[in-house]
């Protein structure tokens, strides 16, 4: 009989959340997945045959599909993020994790944090998971002293791809909205005005720019449009916008066939690495930093809070003369993210 597998995962139609979905339930293609989420967000996820999606998501709900589940699999990146409501969430862990199935957390980072409680909260829950393992050794080391955590390179670097696509004289910009995100709401204006500059640039030097959203939940497609709003019409004949909706194949397809990619999304700047892009990273969280760190990585970038220093120029003249960066051990050890629910699952 076939294991079934309850996934908590962030399922708000993200590219890099679905992706990790993808990856999953097509590593055990013999295992019943079953995964909670609202109709508008499911595109993504209807078409994978042996994942079974469940609208809504309460707590009856998800006590019921638990009971009849053989593990529980929580997959995501930024999980762990303190707010001020983080009580709550704690709580709904607690539930879930004091049950009596074997909870495994994968591919995921821990904070940003602020709090002692915070982080001792969580820690004396992750004691009870089967299994833990971080996607950076900076979270790796917060919990190093607990048995079942371990650390592996995202998710993302395990996606194989064997399909060669033509390139195009084409740029990706990805693009978040910095309107919601507490201290870096500041540098929203000059973010956008950084944008438009760097795609002009590229425009006038004779490449098409796509100006690419990964989550419209997350306000990427609101920062877009704002973008747009600001290009004349025959600037909009170069430069466009590309709305991730829920097809992973078409939104990986883009990255490919593109020749450079400007990264402010963490997974724009992960996938570049995978498809062989020289990719220049506009950094809005620690989590890029740290695993630039981890990958030793020394080219170029730029941080939000430095985001005044971004030269056109200098980035154009960057990205043209640089090379793919070396992922291959992280390719190579992406795999391990799955190694403790290899065994449940591939005996």
């Amino acid at each position: 009989m076939n294991k079934r597998i309850l996934i908590y995962a962030y399922a708000r139609m993200n590219l890099g959340d679905d992706l990790f979905i993808k990856i999953l339930c097509g590593r055990y293609p013999e295992t019943n997945f079953f995964v909670m989420c609202s109709k508008d967000s499911s595109a993504a996820l209807n078409g994978i045959s042996n994942l079974y999606v469940i609208p809504g998501g309460d707590d009856i709900v998800q006590k019921s599909i638990s009971a009849s589940c053989d593990a529980i699999v929580n997959i995501g990146g930024s999980i762990f993020m303190e707010n001020d409501k983080w009580e709550d969430k704690f709580n709904q862990y607690i539930k879930r994790m004091m049950g009596n199935k074997p909870y495994y957390i994968i591919g995921s980072n821990f904070g940003p944090y602020k709090s002692v409680s915070y982080f001792k909260s969580y820690k004396s829950v992750f004691k009870s998971a089967e299994d833990i393992c971080f996607r950076e050794m900076y979270s790796y080391k917060l919990f190093s002293d607990l048995p079942n955590a371990r650390y592996a390179p995202d998710v993302a670097f395990s996606y194989k791809t064997v399909k060669f696509i033509d390139q195009k004289k084409q740029i990706i910009v990805s693009v978040i909205d910095l309107s919601n995100r507490g201290k870096l709401k500041e540098y929203e204006k000059i973010y956008t005005d950084k944008i438009i500059e760097i795609s002009r640039y590229f425009v006038q030097k004779g490449y098409a720019v796509s100006l690419m959203g990964f989550c419209e939940y997350e306000g990427d497609k609101k920062a877009i449009g704002q973008l747009l709003s600001r290009l004349n019409h025959e600037e909009r004949k170069s430069i466009l916008p590309y709305y991730y909706a829920g097809d992973i194949e078409d939104a990986l397809k883009l990255i490919q066939e593109s020749q450079y990619i400007i990264a402010t999304r963490f997974h724009a700047m992960i996938l570049g690495w995978v498809f062989h892009k020289p990719v220049y990273p506009l950094v809005y969280s620690d989590k890029s930093l740290h695993v630039m760190e981890d990958i030793g990585y020394k080219g170029k970038y730029t941080t939000i809070s430095g985001i005044y220093e971004l030269n056109a120029d200098e980035t154009y003249e960057y990205l043209i003369k640089s090379g793919p960066v070396n992922i291959e051990q992280q390719v190579y050890t992406a795999d391990l993210q799955f190694e403790m629910l290899d065994k449940l699952l591939l005996k």
